[in-house]
């Protein structure tokens, strides 16, 4: 087939549209927030909270008499890809650990719990109703590290975590429109100690600079590592 000069300007126009609009997508991506957890300066936290040597340390210290724990962002949020690793430090008796975003008085609540032996599950810290089928009861101990990522995208979430053999545990998509905006949000529960490491917020369409190494298993690990920006 004869390829005429318009023909062919058309083509180049048409792949520098495409290269173009891609390269819009690429470059949209970014960090909105970071914290290398030095200190506790972009939080408001409760008693039981402290940061440093790039580790948000919540403590609920029942020994102590800190039932309850948390910390939220001063930052408010709408949209964003949220990545950290968290380490459940101590997970004995009825306690829990979580992550909350959207928050004000409530919002969407992402628990990491010790009863009946262990559940992982994405609630509504109004009603503590499980949203659609985004649950696993798997066996939870104290010491069980996880990485998470949470995008939240107007009425649409997405959540993934991976054990730390980099097993995909949890991969959940769901349409609610309960929550708009609000803060991030750790806290711990009577036995829920935690830490938290690695922890970035982007635009929706951020993707980390995501490091793997490959465990004693054979396995390919998936860790954010020391999490750079891409762009």
């Amino acid at each position: 087939m004869r390829i005429t000069p318009r023909k062919a300007m058309v083509s180049m126009l048409l792949s520098v549209s495409i290269f173009l609009g891609s390269a819009v997508t690429l470059w949209s991506a970014e960090v909105i927030f970071q914290d290398e957890f030095q200190n506790l300066d972009n939080w408001d936290a409760s008693d039981g909270i402290t940061a440093s040597d790039g580790v948000l340390k919540v403590r609920a210290l029942m020994a102590e008499g800190v039932e309850w724990s948390g910390a939220d962002t001063l930052e408010q949020f709408d949209d964003f890809a949220c990545y950290f690793h968290i380490k459940l430090v101590d997970l004995t008796g009825e306690g829990d650990s979580s992550f909350t975003f959207r928050k004000g008085e409530t919002g969407y609540y992402l628990m990491f719990g010790s009863y009946d032996g262990g559940v992982i599950d994405l609630e509504d810290s109004e009603t503590w109703d499980r949203l659609d089928d985004a649950g696993v009861d798997i066996p939870l101990a104290s010491g069980d590290e996880f990485d998470v990522k949470v995008v939240a995208e107007g009425t649409h979430i997405e959540i993934q975590i991976w054990d730390a053999a980099g097993d995909l545990i949890a991969d959940w998509a769901i349409e609610h429109s309960k929550y708009t905006s609000g803060a991030l949000h750790f806290d711990s529960w009577k036995f829920g100690e935690l830490d938290i490491s690695d922890f970035v917020v982007g635009t929706p369409d951020y993707v980390p600079e995501v490091v793997t190494a490959v465990e004693h298993t054979g396995k390919a690990g998936v860790t954010w590592g020391r999490i750079k920006s891409q762009y």
